[in-house]
């Protein structure tokens, strides 16, 4: 190797290592404070963040929305939808461990099975037997897995931009990858920079929707204490989307899939092959939407889940 090039690679570690150790980093456990309307609660002993919205008219009986979010996502995701769909039905949006507000201990596997039982925990918690489960992105193998697991509790299931069908790296690599220092120090380096703020552009068709307040609504628990176990762990865990496509076909709860004519992330083709998967599930198109559709296009989304949501009244209640 030339002199050249070790000067060269040298330069990077050290600028690696300087944004590693500049890195600022807010409490762990954040004050109700530091994200407005925000709520905590204890799970299997791991601290979740949650918002709640609930109708000013209750009906006995009706089911309750609860959204999963996607992979570097939380309950901000959520932020022009919750107050639409909850003056409606009880909305519950919370952060999945390792990400947004929510515990990122190091010592978790964050395994698709790892979600669901915090799933699993939040209905125990609020007493909730009649969910329908919303999940975008990511967030949607875990609720199409938590349909399957937990029956009858869940009523309904929406699938928004779901990935899952995406062929993936052999497991191995991905592990390998994720467990190497040189990941975590590009990791830190990354947030450092703000790149996942300004990464989630991509994610918009218009970039007229898209401004700082957005960016810094992604950035800011990127700098929370531990992050990183959050992101590279659920990396270590192996492949996500394993078991997605079986599961699928074992789902028994009426289904609405919602596929975004422009995802660069999830195409809607593969969208769509959800709705060929889940047995009479229902295919719905957002036009002039990229893959953030929940915040990009919040009329055209809410009135899809809501009417979805009504129309299984009858059978429930």
């Amino acid at each position: 190797m030339g002199i050249g090039r070790k000067l060269l690679i040298g330069a990077g570690l050290t600028a690696a290592s300087i944004a590693y150790n500049a890195l600022d980093k807010l409490p762990h456990e954040p004050d109700n404070d530091f994200a407005p309307a925000s709520a905590f609660v204890t799970i299997d002993g791991y601290r979740t963040h949650f918002i709640r919205r609930l109708p000013s008219q209750p009906m006995a009986g009706q089911p309750t929305i609860v959204l999963v979010h996607g992979f570097g996502g939380w309950t901000f995701v959520w932020r022009k939808d919750i107050d639409v769909l909850g003056a409606h039905y009880p909305t519950y949006a919370y952060d999945r461990w390792g990400f947004g507000l929510s515990a990122k201990p190091r010592d978790l596997e964050y395994t698709t099975e790892l979600y669901v039982e915090q799933l699993r925990g939040l209905l125990d918690r609020f007493g909730i037997e009649r969910a329908v489960l919303v999940g975008h992105s990511s967030g949607g193998p875990i609720a199409i897995r938590a349909a399957v697991e937990l029956g009858s509790r869940v009523v309904g299931l929406v699938l928004a931009a779901s990935s899952g069908l995406e062929p993936m790296p052999p497991a191995v690599l991905i592990r390998l990858f994720a467990r190497t220092p040189f990941a975590t120090t590009l990791l830190r380096v990354l947030i450092k920079l703000n790149v996942f703020g300004e990464g989630m552009r991509i994610a918009y068709f218009d970039p007229a929707k898209f401004n700082q307040a957005v960016a810094d609504g992604y950035d800011m628990p990127a700098r929370t204490a531990g992050i990183e176990n959050g992101l590279l762990g659920r990396l270590r865990s192996g492949n996500p989307n394993a078991g997605t496509k079986e599961m699928a076909t074992q789902v028994r709860t009426p289904t609405l899939v919602i596929v975004a004519d422009h995802d660069r992330i999830v195409p809607p083709w593969r969208g769509r092959r959800f709705a060929d998967l889940i047995p009479h599930a229902k295919l719905a198109m957002i036009h002039e939407a990229n893959h953030m559709l929940v915040e990009e296009c919040p009329d055209e989304f809410n009135h899809l889940v809501l009417d979805f949501v009504g129309g299984l009244l009858e059978t429930i209640i």
